[in-house]
């Protein structure tokens, strides 16, 4: 059936510019998708980066109190630009609590702060408004929801900086800035 659709096409003329029509839409489609698709993946690497670099910061200044930790970390990812416009981290994505090291679980607003999240994004609800799209719009799409988390934890058992999982869905950095000392020291 499909060699007698083709025949009946060639006996017919302007069959080629309906299948070099076709062709291009289909064509121009995917360049699309892989360009919107690209500026998403980048935004998520830039988000990562604001969100990583924003939550060493707070957990660098804990020992300070929260609130000063709280806007360190705010001014350092207002100095970052995700997809060409500064990223505003509000006080409502930043949660200090503590992180089990045993079970690698996060406690908001725990007993003994030893660790800070922090969300950065690009959504609906953000003060820097959701992600622009390019050519989605041809399929009605002009946004995209892009956020990414971080957890700067301070690590008694670690000396220096370690981090794991940097570009994955919630990124974890187990840092330990000021040793075992400062560790313990800041436990609140």
């Amino acid at each position: 059936r499909k060699l007698m659709f083709i025949s009946k096409l060639k006996e017919k003329n302007g069959a080629v510019l309906l299948l070099t029509g076709l062709s291009l839409f289909v064509i121009f489609s995917f360049f699309a998708l892989v360009v919107d698709f690209g500026y998403i993946f980048v935004t998520k690497a830039e988000l990562q980066n604001t969100a990583d670099a924003a939550a060493l910061t707070a957990i660098s200044e804990i020992r300070n109190g929260e609130t000063i930790a709280r806007q360190k970390a705010e001014s350092l990812a207002a100095s970052y630009k995700v997809a060409g416009a500064p990223i505003v981290v509000t006080d409502s994505d930043i949660v200090f609590g503590n992180y089990n090291l045993t079970t690698n679980q996060f406690q908001p607003n725990g007993s003994k702060t030893n660790a800070v999240q922090i969300q950065a994004r690009r959504t609906q609800t953000a003060p820097s408004g959701p992600l622009e799209l390019f050519f989605a719009r041809i399929f009605n799409k002009n946004t995209s929801n892009v956020r990414a988390v971080s957890i700067a934890v301070l690590d008694p058992r670690v000396i220096g900086v370690h981090g794991k999982n940097r570009l994955g869905g919630n990124s974890l950095l187990d840092c330990a800035v000021y040793g075992s000392l400062a560790g313990a020291n800041s436990i609140l």
